[in-house]
């Protein structure tokens, strides 16, 4: 009876253990998912933000189109990518 509980202790805190490895785990998966998470949205922000100056340069060019203009200014082009 003794050796059973024993090996029954030894049983449980090799549960213990496993449950508190499984849970180490399961915060840094939460942690990188987090990482990730914010990466993507930073990167949404930096799409954004190309697509809206690639407008404004569209934009310029079929002006410049309208009015006969064959030449743009680059410095005007700078001025729309800052």
């Amino acid at each position: 009876m003794a050796e059973i509980r024993v090996e029954f202790s030894k049983l449980r805190a090799d549960a213990r253990e496993s449950v508190a490895r499984a849970n180490r785990r399961v915060v840094e998966v939460e942690k990188q998912v987090l990482e990730t998470a914010e990466l993507q949205l930073k990167l949404l922000d930096e799409i954004h933000a190309s697509r809206a100056k690639l407008d404004r340069i569209q934009m310029v060019v079929e002006e410049a189109e309208q009015a006969g203009d064959l030449v743009i200014l680059v410095s005007d082009l700078r001025a729309l990518l800052e």
